[in-house]
């Protein structure tokens, strides 16, 4: 979006550079009631600091939106996290009261994978980020039901309970599922209705590609021996000797085990049907 910003405004589409270019992970951590690593990086010691890092940026972002409504009619957010930090109604609702004044609508657009495909991207990330040693086993103990990081039949009731039942539009994330096989496209027409798509780039750059079989073996013997954090700092060396092993090529290497994503993906079934009976068009990925 950051690279279509201009095509985008010229369709009356606006996007937030005051929350983050790209990614506007400061408003989830603005409505988190929880610190992570993005705090860590920012040295933010307790929920306090964290309100009065955000409260000046949250106020330049209603500002943002006030000067777009001169020449644009929609407003876009994005980011991820807005799925992994914010877990429970009175974290969604705090963004609801927040973002209720600025807009006259809002829609809610979440594109969902297997939770097996999930698991085993976050459990990617997570090691060649330094997060751990841990196995896969262990580190998706956590991948159940009950928990909405994973169970997206909770996760469509949290949202739609705060934002409305017909303010939420999922969709899976599956290539063969997506317009073009691009999600980009897909969210141009489905989430803002703009079946042309003249003057838009669709650069394709891979983008956090998941390591192989070797590169988990490599990147838990790293984070074995090297912190993720170094006196309160990115351990420039860890990342650096994880970086190059992948640029490499070697971290993509070998096969993940297809059974462990078997029996993941098992302890679904139940939500799953949940899911897709309220939401029959995501049938296909889920059943």
């Amino acid at each position: 979006m950051v690279e279509n910003k201009a095509a985008l405004s010229n369709q009356g589409i606006a996007i937030s550079l005051a929350l983050g270019e790209g990614n506007n992970r400061i408003l989830a951590l603005a409505f988190q009631s929880c610190l992570d690593d993005l705090a860590r990086r920012l040295r933010l010691s307790d929920l306090n600091e964290k309100s009065a890092l955000c409260a000046p940026i949250l106020d330049a972002f209603s500002e943002e939106v006030e000067q777009a409504k001169a020449h644009h009619d929609v407003f876009v957010i994005s980011s991820e996290h807005l799925h992994s930090r914010l877990r429970n109604e009175t974290e969604i609702d705090a963004l609801h009261r927040y973002l209720s004044p600025l807009f006259s609508s809002i829609d809610v657009h979440a594109y969902l994978r297997q939770q097996a495909r999930l698991a085993q991207s976050n459990y990617s990330t997570w090691i060649e980020g330094g997060g751990g040693a841990d196995d896969l086993a262990t580190f998706t103990k956590d991948a159940q039901p009950g928990n909405p990081y994973y169970d997206y039949s909770l996760l469509a009731k949290l949202w739609t309970g705060v934002f409305g039942e017909n303010a939420f539009h999922p969709r899976l994330y599956q290539r063969q599922n997506l317009l073009g096989g691009d999600v980009r496209q897909d969210f141009l027409t489905h989430a803002l209705n703009l079946d042309h798509h003249q003057g838009f780039g669709f650069r394709t750059v891979e983008s956090n590609p998941s390591l192989g079989a070797l590169g988990i073996t490599f990147g838990r013997g790293v984070n074995l021996v090297l912190p993720q954090f170094l006196f309160g700092r990115r351990n420039r060396a860890r990342d650096a000797i994880m970086r190059s092993f992948v640029l490499s090529g070697l971290g993509k290497l070998g096969p993940q085990n297809p059974s462990k994503l078997d029996d993941i993906q098992v302890r679904f079934q139940r939500v799953n049907g949940e899911l897709t009976r309220r939401y029959p068009w995501l049938s296909e990925g889920f059943n």
